[in-house]
């Protein structure tokens, strides 16, 4: 019998298990100060996670309508996603809904602030020179601008400076600047085979890319108190001619350092 006990208590710590007092459980190393405390806030992390997606599934459930406030749970921290729960979930009043007086994430500041001009500039040079191409019938100017110039490639760089990594406030911006990107390519196609209406076509695929991206900037920016002394971004409308900028808009801001041309992107 003792010969057997002892070939059991060998198998069982071959396997792991750690023997004590002729009890039997299984062997875990100690986890001790700064470890202790990562594992505690990493599972408090997950529960409120779930916990909050539970609630925004409870809450579409009832209203297909519904969108979880996706940027201000990421502006809000662990502190406060009891109360998107609470509300997303519909159990706590509207009145108590956060609103994104949270700081404004470092990086995005600064990707608005330094780039916010080239960007509109981009929208200018589509709207002031891309454009009256098209309609002129241009096609050699259009195709040694989107084949030749380094526009193409500036604009799309812009819009990812704005974007890339911004996407969780920048609401609806995720592939903008792909889009773009195809727009630009298709632009170049349509010059080179003179189809007018493949070449407008594009155009307004590439404002609709820009515009996305303004529309997510203006809205941070009116939420954010921070950002305040930032003007808002012009959109391109549909009708053009109600572009709100002029070309001596462009003409005026337009230095050899702060523009589409070569300027500084650091």
């Amino acid at each position: 019998q003792v010969v057997l006990a002892q070939e059991h208590i060998a198998a069982m710590r071959s396997i792991g298990l750690h023997v004590h007092n002729q009890s039997v459980r299984p062997h875990r190393p100690a986890m001790h100060g700064r470890a202790h405390r990562k594992s505690c806030l990493s599972l408090r992390l997950l529960l409120a996670t779930c916990f909050v997606a539970l609630a925004c599934f409870y809450r579409s459930s009832r209203d297909p309508g519904f969108s979880c406030p996706r940027r201000s749970m990421v502006l809000s921290g662990c502190s406060r996603w009891g109360t998107i729960a609470a509300v997303a979930a519909g159990i706590a009043p509207a009145s108590l809904q956060l609103e994104s007086s949270a700081e404004v994430p470092r990086l995005l500041e600064q990707s608005l602030r330094r780039y916010s001009k080239r960007l509109q500039r981009t929208a200018d040079e589509f709207v002031f020179y891309v454009r009256p191409m098209i309609s002129a019938g241009n096609w050699t100017g259009l195709s040694s601008k989107f084949k030749e110039d380094p526009f193409p490639s500036n604009a799309i760089r812009i819009v990812d400076l704005v974007t890339s990594g911004n996407e969780d406030f920048l609401e609806g911006v995720d592939g903008a600047s792909a889009n773009l990107n195809v727009a630009c390519q298709q632009l170049a196609a349509a010059a080179a085979a003179a189809d007018s209406a493949a070449a407008l076509k594009a155009w307004e695929d590439a404002v609709g890319s820009l515009n996305t991206v303004m529309s997510a900037a203006n809205k941070v920016r009116s939420e954010e108190q921070s950002l305040q002394d930032l003007p808002p971004l012009a959109t391109v409308p549909s009708n053009v001619e109600e572009y709100s900028r002029t070309l001596a808009d462009v003409v005026r801001w337009c230095g050899p350092l702060d523009g589409l041309y070569g300027g500084d992107f650091s």
